[in-house]
């Protein structure tokens, strides 16, 4: 068996707060020491052999060692521009996968001070 989805590892404690701490409005009892929560939660339903879609004749056992493609994005205008491209470029569309990040739970950044999300297989 194996699986592959998005996880989401950390929230930034807002000190002040009006929801109780958290910016997303979770309620806490304290600050935590190193000033974020260490929440994680599955992001989507994992990818595995069962309800991928891959270059196979559709059954459990022919899903492995197959081409397939896997877009993680929050932006579904995005998606639709990566498909494009990549039909143009002769990957066929029923190998497409799609992981949606939401934006509206997610704060991306690049900086210590946003989320973090980890692909886990």
């Amino acid at each position: 068996y194996f699986g592959f989805t998005f996880y989401y590892n950390n929230v930034e404690y807002n000190v002040g707060d009006s929801n109780g701490g958290y910016g997303k409005g979770v309620p806490t009892l304290k600050e935590p020491e190193d000033g974020r929560s260490h929440i994680q939660a599955s992001l989507e339903d994992p990818i595995n052999p069962s309800n991928m879609n891959v270059t196979s004749d559709g059954s459990y056992e022919d899903a492995f060692n197959k081409d397939f493609v896997l877009i993680a994005t929050p932006d579904q205008t995005i998606v639709s521009i990566i498909k494009d491209q990549l039909v143009n470029l002769g990957v066929p569309d029923n190998i497409f996968n799609v992981q949606g990040l939401p934006s509206e739970i997610i704060d991306f950044g690049i900086e210590e001070k946003y989320d973090v999300v980890s692909p886990l297989f």
